[in-house]
């Protein structure tokens, strides 16, 4: 087949380099994320020095090995089946009574190296993905007019890269509020290079940030004035309006909204589902 056929030809050289590429910068072996850049050198590291290229994440790049081994599967499946139907048709004919049986034989095969091919994935069945976000119903409810069309809210649990549900909760409600924070990249060091670090740096964090998250593990700093006031300029800053906490799921809900009552200065109102917010804010 790699003599006969082009796409086994690019798909296997294409499935080998995106596996290669995959492995990053430097060959590392049992390590714990984050690990340096060292080691074995791999062509990776050449993406790095590129215009586009070095951006990209390199495992992400596993995801054509899957394609293109995909691909390479299915082209021996069929070349098999094709060589098992031709064969048998030469040794019994067309009109054999055993013709039906070399058919079925010619399918039965290719379908058992299929499952046999599977085989190594079934320590990791049944298969699970990202189960769903969670969208809480007030942001396809009346109550979501509670905040002005277009102002910004501060949600949380605090949208980052660990907690990014409150993206998809915003989308659920038709982008009706401009919202602080989210999971993406933003240019980072002196030359404003938008890249990943050995350290997966996703952005720069704001003070919001730092202890929101702090909050959604259960060990939030003091809110000592200065803090607070800290906090407040930069909601100011922010043009903040509302505040909506969903407390539950996270390390001390209770915690959570005794933390936004005080800094708040005000107790919230409390619509169904477990949302607490507090509207018409101006700092």
């Amino acid at each position: 087949m790699w003599r006969r056929s082009l796409v086994v030809r690019v798909a296997a050289i294409a499935g080998t380099s995106a596996f290669i590429i995959s492995l990053g910068a430097g060959l590392v072996v049992k390590t714990n994320p984050p690990a340096e850049v060292s080691g074995f050198p791999l062509p990776e590291r050449i993406l790095t020095k590129l215009p586009l290229l070095s951006n990209t994440i390199p495992v992400r790049y596993s995801l054509f090995v899957a394609l293109f081994a995909a691909l390479l599967l299915g082209l021996i499946l069929g070349a098999l089946h094709d060589s098992l139907s031709s064969r048998r048709l030469q040794q019994t004919g067309s009109h054999s009574r055993f013709g039906s049986d070399r058919k079925i034989g010619a399918v039965a095969i290719p379908a058992i190296v299929a499952a046999l091919a599977l085989l190594p994935l079934l320590p990791a069945a049944p298969f699970t993905a990202v189960g769903s976000v969670g969208t809480p119903t007030y942001f396809s409810s009346t109550a979501l007019k509670q905040i002005p069309e277009g102002s910004v809210a501060v949600i949380y649990p605090y949208p980052s890269s660990t907690t990014p549900s409150a993206q998809a909760w915003q989308a659920v409600a038709g982008m009706h509020f401009h919202m602080p924070g989210g999971y993406f990249l933003v240019p980072e060091g002196p030359d404003n290079h938008i890249a990943f670090s050995p350290t997966l740096a996703y952005a720069r964090d704001t003070l919001t940030t730092e202890v929101l998250s702090q909050l959604f593990l259960g060990s939030p700093p003091v809110l000592t004035p200065a803090l607070r006031h800290a906090l407040l300029s930069e909601w100011r800053m922010w043009q903040v309006q509302s505040v909506l906490a969903f407390p539950a799921g996270t390390a001390n809900p209770r915690q959570s909204v005794a933390f936004f009552t005080s800094l708040l200065g005000k107790p919230p109102k409390v619509d169904s589902g477990g949302v607490f917010g507090w509207y018409r804010l101006s700092f």
